[in-house]
């Protein structure tokens, strides 16, 4: 299967499309307990990471029906962003409404690193070098978490309004 995209709904499905015809496979669709939050494929495009409540799965595409693992032991709430680091699919960031900003081993299978914030984390965009991890939270606040260091550098960007998406790039 060519991943192309994939869209998770409130009906407890991730599906592929095909962007150039707009056709979803139905047998490419993967059935889940709970609604999903957040997804990202991994660069080896054979897996695909979900943030829902109280959980992250990791999900063999080719073999959905059998999670690869899941952690639902570290999470309060629901999980708003996942991400995979680029060096061989070996570590998960997540973020999620109990403030927990935590990296997985997932040779390990557990927690390597956790920042805690004291309000929700609705968002986390991972550099591009995967130095440092930028995240926005329900009080309007974007931190950026530097991995190397293990310290942080706030920026209140609008104290009224909560912050409820980032991305970043290398050209900016």
């Amino acid at each position: 299967m060519t991943l192309k995209l994939a869209s998770g709904s409130y009906d407890n499905t991730i599906r592929f499309w095909d962007p150039s015809t707009g056709n979803c496979n139905p047998s490419e669709t993967i059935k889940l307990t709970s609604a999903p939050n957040c997804i990202e494929i991994t660069e080896a495009k054979d897996k695909i990471v979900v943030g829902m409540n109280n959980c992250v799965k990791i999900i063999d595409i080719a073999k959905p029906d059998n999670p690869q693992r899941s952690f639902d032991t570290n999470f309060k709430g629901n999980v708003t962003a996942v991400g995979c680091f680029s060096k061989g699919d070996k570590a998960i960031y997540t973020a999620c409404e109990d403030g927990g900003l935590r990296i997985f081993d997932l040779r390990a299978k557990n927690v390597v690193k956790e920042h805690k914030n004291n309000k929700p984390i609705n968002c986390a965009a991972l550099h591009p070098n995967e130095s440092s991890i930028v995240f926005g939270d329900e009080g309007g606040v974007v931190t950026k978490w530097d991995l190397n260091k293990d310290n942080e550098h706030k920026n209140t960007i609008e104290s009224d309004y909560s912050i409820r998406t980032i991305t970043m790039s290398s050209s900016l």
